[in-house]
């Protein structure tokens, strides 16, 4: 299998770039990527694209990516989590649990959020935390994200963590349960939710439980990725593609990326010009708008039950500027396409090309 996706289930004390590099060592692939960055400090689901499926990353936003979150009550760091240093402090303060469920509340929906200084993205071409290492701090501006869910997970812990009490003071941890889009940073959302409750907060642990449309149960550790169907004698078996991919596991095709988009088939004598990124004049003219039309229908009902009801408003092309998946007569991908409304009639505009005439 020369393309696909892995979720991996990435260690504490890493970064996901070094998942990559990992990944490339311990299959032989030259050509991957993951699919978003998931912090050093932070457990769970980072997905890896390698081959063609990494032209797809930009279409495995449409899925929210899912979290649990420990939040610690009392002092604020200049991280916004457990590995910075104390940058205030609440000592004395006592809050009602349910005064907390009840400002949960107020952070779901679209929400307006200032991106942390130690985070990947860039200004005037550096990273932030590159900025933040060296001392700077620069001035960001917020960014609207969305907050799907946002609940309180268990009972609150006191200091030691071991008991529960009904009462949060310094020290006491709350687990929280959060469903968010791309994009959200969660250690930023906690610091926000103690201020909003008039105290010092941080996030304190952090485990990523879904992210691109993968789970942790459909992940894999890093010391497993050499055992898997795909390669598993490791890079001549990968180059070859001698073996086929495991059923209902990783590596997942390409396709299973944008299994959530509605689909149109090209015929045979259609793969030829598809796999060259042009797209069939039958397609644009009479199939767009039945797809268009029939979209909401052809989201998958595993998919439905998955994930949340904006998700799947979102993967249906709902209008004409939806993106559909264009497959071969073989099965097989061949590209992403977004349908848009040129010169009074809907055509299809082709975004990445998947296949190859090899594939035809």
């Amino acid at each position: 299998m020369d393309s696909g996706a892995v979720p991996i289930i990435k260690p504490p004390g890493i970064t996901s770039q070094r998942v990559v590099s990992l990944f490339r060592r311990l299959t032989g692939v030259q050509k991957a990527g993951h699919t978003g960055t998931l912090d050093p400090a932070a457990v769970g689901v980072v997905v890896v694209c390698f081959g063609t499926a990494t032209r797809l990353v930009e279409f495995t936003d449409i899925y929210p990516k899912r979290y649990r979150a420990e939040l610690t009550f009392g002092w604020s760091t200049d991280t916004q989590d457990s590995t910075g240093s104390t940058k205030a402090v609440t000592p004395q303060f006592e809050l009602d649990p349910a005064r907390v469920d009840e400002v949960l509340e107020e952070f779901v929906g679209q929400i307006e959020q200032v991106p942390p200084m130690m985070s990947a993205l860039k200004q005037s071409g550096v990273r932030l935390y590159k900025l933040a290492r060296q001392g700077v701090s620069v001035e960001r501006q917020p960014r609207t994200v969305t907050v799907y869910s946002l609940k309180r997970f268990s009972p609150t812990s006191g200091r030691s963590g071991q008991e529960s009490c009904d009462r949060i003071t310094f020290g006491s941890r709350v687990m929280l349960d959060v469903e968010c889009s791309s994009g959200t940073y969660v250690r930023t959302l906690c610091e926000d939710i103690g201020a909003r409750l008039g105290v010092q907060a941080h996030m304190s642990y952090l485990v990523r439980l879904a992210a691109s449309g993968f789970t942790l149960e459909d992940s894999v550790a890093l010391e497993e990725l050499a055992d898997l169907p795909a390669w598993g004698e490791g890079a001549r078996l990968c180059r070859s593609g001698m073996r086929p991919m495991s059923v209902g596991g990783p590596p997942f095709p390409p396709e299973h990326l944008v299994r959530d988009l509605p689909r149109i088939h090209c015929r045979p004598d259609e793969d030829r010009l598809i796999a060259n990124g042009v797209v069939p004049h039958r397609l644009s003219e009479s199939v767009v708008e039945q797809t268009v039309e029939s979209s909401v229908e052809q989201v998958s009902e595993p998919a439905a039950k998955r994930v949340s009801k904006s998700v799947v408003e979102r993967a249906g092309a709902s209008s004409a500027s939806g993106r559909v998946a264009i497959y071969m007569s073989s099965g097989q991908l061949a590209a992403v396409g977004r349908v848009v409304g040129r010169a009074g009639r809907s055509v299809i505009q082709l975004e990445k090309v998947v296949a190859s005439q090899s594939g035809t």
